[in-house]
């Protein structure tokens, strides 16, 4: 019986979030002490059949909806109703004291099969609150991710062709893991351990410098600097380790406002972060280009947030190297392109060198040091983009800032991968570790360690830069 697995199996284990989640009392003790319909006796209708309450065998089966919902650990009672309205769940009319209600006995097999199924399901599923928080979705993109298909809410066929505010949803199902990891890739995460929706009810919450700058928030060293000078709350504390002293310090975010505030102040600063809308327009390309990196792993977000507020703003930490080498690859393609028109060279040129100015002087320098030691995927790019006056329309549309038909965003990738294929990487990310080499050179010794004439020569040009 249903009941029997439940009690043998800690069927109830069901795992919601936030406000929504199941207290480990609760998850113990499910089916364990059910509702009693009637304080004498209940009678099914139809079948004029009593059974009194010592009867405990009957009765321990036996569950209003409200109820069902309760120690299946929702936070209300519109799945269940959802499910006995589609057949899910089958309801049996009873008289009771309270009058004729519908009761949902967990041992009748249709019911126990169901269950059964949810049971397996239990820990990963949430309803549409929870899941809404725990994996940063708008309630109003899950309505519109679910009618599109691209969702699927346990126990209800027809889904796509409505909404119901009943619905839970399986993170573990196929086609569901398969959007929330797209999801995942193109919006932050709230932080399991750090991420509170509210601090008022929070005395203290450390969160370690080492993290908060890998949120973006700044460099630990600054934020160390500030805790020691009372400008950050928090503290700096100094433990044996097995690898020797080490320095811990932790930022006391509970503080809300201020905290925040100073912190964002911070990343507002640091010219590493960016997001998906700006790097689109430093490069030059379309957000949906930038977009369509990060789900092909060419790019990666900062992966989690601690505060509300910055849910929906997807950063970019361009210290990152992965990120770093798109940034390469997209501002020499786009020199590639501009060098081919060649009776707007100087237009074009001038027009790149702006691009690269965005993201500072190294990169300028780095990606001006690159393209000269890139002489053979020059002459490539150059030989496979001859003659093909589709692809100069195609620039000439890019250059007037015009939307590129399917057909020519299809065709403009084709030719830049063929480019690629072609001459292959292998120039070019040794031209980028040279330059970083010079760079670095340069840093350290000046213009005197510098001893090719025209890398020496980029450094002279950009010396006020640097």
């Amino acid at each position: 019986m249903f009941y029997e697995l439940a009690m043998k199996i800690n069927l109830l284990s069901f795992t919601n979030y936030s406000q929504n989640k199941v207290s480990q009392n609760t998850k113990a003790n499910a089916f364990s002490n059910p509702y009693k319909l009637c304080r004498d006796e209940v009678c099914f209708s139809g079948k004029n059949e009593k059974v009194k309450q010592n009867d405990s065998e009957s009765l321990k089966t036996l569950y209003r909806q409200a109820q069902l919902a309760k120690e299946l650990g929702f936070s209300d009672e519109t799945p269940v109703n959802l499910w006995v309205k589609k057949g899910k769940l089958i309801g049996e009319n009873v008289q009771g004291h309270l009058g004729a209600q519908k009761i949902i006995n967990t041992a009748r097999k249709e019911n126990a099969e169901f269950l059964n199924e949810l049971k397996e399901k239990l820990p990963d599923i949430y309803q549409i609150d929870s899941f809404s928080q725990k994996f940063n979705l708008p309630k109003s993109t899950i309505k519109v991710l679910t009618q599109k298909g691209e969702l699927r809410p346990f126990g209800i066929d027809d889904y796509q062709n409505s909404f119901s505010a009943g619905y839970v949803f399986d993170a573990k199902d196929e086609l569901n893991k398969m959007t929330l990891e797209k999801h995942k890739k193109l919006h932050p995460m709230p932080s399991e351990k750090y991420f509170k929706y509210d601090y008022t009810k929070i005395d203290k919450l450390f969160v370690p410098v080492k993290y908060l700058s890998e949120l973006g928030f700044g460099e630990a060293k600054q934020m160390i600097d500030m805790i020691r000078n009372g400008k950050l709350k928090g503290a700096c504390i100094i433990k044996d380790t097995p690898q020797g002293r080490k320095l811990f310090a932790v930022v006391d975010v509970a503080h809300y406002f201020g905290a925040e505030e100073k912190l964002k102040a911070m990343r507002q600063k640091n010219e590493s972060l960016t997001n998906v809308s700006s790097l689109a327009k430093e490069l030059g390309i379309r957000k949906k280009d930038v977009e369509e990196a990060i789900l092909n792993d060419e790019v990666e977000i900062v992966k989690e947030f601690i505060f509300p507020e910055d849910a929906q703003v997807s950063y970019i930490n361009l210290k990152n190297p992965k990120n770093q080498a798109f940034v390469d690859k997209v501002m020499f393609e786009k020199e590639v392109l501009n060098s081919i028109k060649a009776e707007n060279t100087l237009k074009q040129r001038e027009k790149f060198s702006q691009q690269v100015k965005a993201f500072g002087p190294e990169q300028s320098v780095k990606m001006q040091i690159v393209w000269k030691l890139c002489p053979a995927t020059k002459l490539i790019a150059s030989e496979r983009a001859k003659g093909d006056g589709y692809l100069g329309n195609i620039f000439a549309k890019l250059d007037n800032g015009e939307e590129l038909t399917q057909g020519e965003e299809a065709k403009l990738a084709s030719y830049r991968k063929g480019f690629w294929n072609a001459a292959g990487t292998k120039e070019f990310i040794q031209a980028g570790k040279i330059a970083k080499e010079y760079i670095e050179a340069y840093k350290t010794l000046g213009l005197e360690a510098i001893d090719d004439p025209e890398i020496r020569k980029v450094f002279e040009e950009n010396a006020e830069r640097f």
